[in-house]
C-alpha cells in the first residue's frame, strides 16, 4: 500500500574464486638415471578434486636434481632435461617446477647451485615445456635462510626479478614454522616481497601426528624416537592448546599480505584415524578468522596418494 516502506533483497554475497595447489612429487633414479613420478594418479585426478594448479617438486627438496654443473649453460641443460619430463606429466593442469637450493647431493647451509645456475635452470624450464607452465617454486623450505645464510637477500631478489620481470612468471614459496611460539623469528615476512604467494606450513597436523607416534610406535628404533619427542617438544604449544594455538598462528599468516595456508596430511592417518579431524581443523577455523581470507588460496600436501584427500573430505568435504 501507500506508507508501506520497499525493503530491498539481502544482496547475496559476492563469490570469491578458490585455487588449489597440489603439491606433485617426483623422484630421480640414480641405477636408471631417469625421473620417475611419485604420485599415484593423472591430471584428471587432480581436476576432479577442484586442484587448479600443480607444483613439481623433488622429494628430498630438490637436492637428487642432477646437476651438471655451476654455470648458466648447466642450468640451461639441466632444467631442459627435467621440463620436457615434467611437461608430459602435467600437461593438462596450469603447474609450477620447483628451483632446487642445494647442489646435487647436498643438504647443509651454503651447499647452494648459485644464481648463474638457477637463471639457466629457469630459461631451460621455460624454453622446453607448453604454455601450462606458468611459474616456478622455490624448493628451500627453510624459514631462516638469509638470517642463517643459506643465501643472501641480494641473489633473492635477482632471481626473483628475473623469474617474474624478465621471464613474466610468477614464483611461490612453501616456508615451514619452526618456532610456532614467536613466528617473528623467522624470514618469512621479510622475504613473502619475493614472491607472489607464500603459502606457510603451520606444521600443527605434524605435531599431532609425531605426538602419537611418540606415544604409541614403542617398537621404533630409537633414534626414531628421540626426533620424534624432539618434535612434539617443538611443537608442544599445538598439542597442549589444540585449535586455539593454530588460530594463532593463522592470524600471523594473515599478516602476510601475499600469505596463505597449506593444508597438511599423510598416510598416517591410516594408523591414526584421528589425525583426520586435526588436518580437517585446517578448514574448520576458517570460519573463526575475520579479515583477509588466507584460504582462498591454498597449497596441499598429501603425501603421494589421492586416496588421503578422499579420506579427509570425507569427513571434511571444503578441505
Amino acid at each position: 500500500m501507500g506508507g508501506d516502506i520497499y525493503i530491498p533483497p539481502k544482496p547475496k554475497p559476492e563469490y570469491k574464486s578458490e585455487y588449489r595447489y597440489a603439491l606433485w612429487y617426483f623422484t630421480y633414479n640414480k641405477y636408471t638415471n631417469c625421473y620417475e613420478k611419485e604420485f599415484n594418479g593423472e591430471v584428471s585426478d587432480l581436476l576432479n578434486r577442484k586442484f587448479n594448479y600443480a607444483i613439481a617438486l623433488e622429494v628430498k627438496e630438490g637436492s637428487d636434481i642432477p646437476q651438471s654443473g655451476f654455470s648458466y649453460d648447466n642450468g640451461y641443460n639441466d632444467g631442459k632435461e627435467l621440463g620436457k619430463w615434467v611437461d608430459q606429466y602435467l600437461r593438462g593442469i596450469d603447474y609450477f617446477v620447483a628451483i632446487p637450493y642445494y647442489r646435487k647431493g647436498g643438504d647443509d647451509k651454503g651447499e647452494k647451485r648459485g644464481l648463474e645456475y638457477w637463471k639457466g635452470y629457469v630459461d631451460g624450464i621455460h624454453d622446453n615445456t607448453s604454455d601450462y607452465q606458468i611459474g616456478f617454486y622455490w624448493n628451500l623450505e627453510y624459514p631462516n635462510q638469509v638470517k642463517d645464510e643459506y643465501i643472501t637477500d641480494f641473489e633473492l631478489n635477482e632471481l626473483s626479478e628475473y623469474i617474474r620481470n624478465e621471464r613474466h612468471q610468477e614464483f611461490i614459496w612453501i616456508p615451514y614454522l619452526n618456532d610456532i611460539e614467536n613466528p617473528d623469528n623467522t624470514d618469512i615476512k621479510t622475504l613473502s616481497k619475493y614472491f607472489d604467494y607464500v603459502f606457510v606450513q603451520p606444521h600443527y597436523y605434524q605435531a599431532w601426528k609425531y605426538n602419537y607416534l611418540w606415544n604409541c610406535k614403542k617398537d621404533a628404533s630409537d633414534d626414531e624416537r628421540e626426533s620424534w619427542k624432539s618434535k612434539v617438544k617443538k611443537y608442544k604449544e599445538y598439542i597442549q592448546y589444540g585449535r586455539t594455538k593454530l588460530l594463532d598462528i593463522l592470524n600471523w599468516i594473515k599478516e602476510i599480505p601475499n600469505g596463505y595456508i597449506e593444508m597438511e596430511v599423510d598416510g598416517q592417518i591410516n594408523d591414526f584415524p584421528d589425525l583426520i579431524n586435526r588436518a580437517c581443523d585446517y578448514i574448520i577455523l576458517r570460519k573463526s578468522l575475520t579479515g583477509r581470507d588466507i584460504w582462498q588460496r591454498r597449497a596441499y600436501y598429501f603425501d603421494i596418494k589421492k586416496e588421503f584427500i578422499d579420506k579427509v573430505r570425507g569427513t571434511c568435504p571444503e578441505w
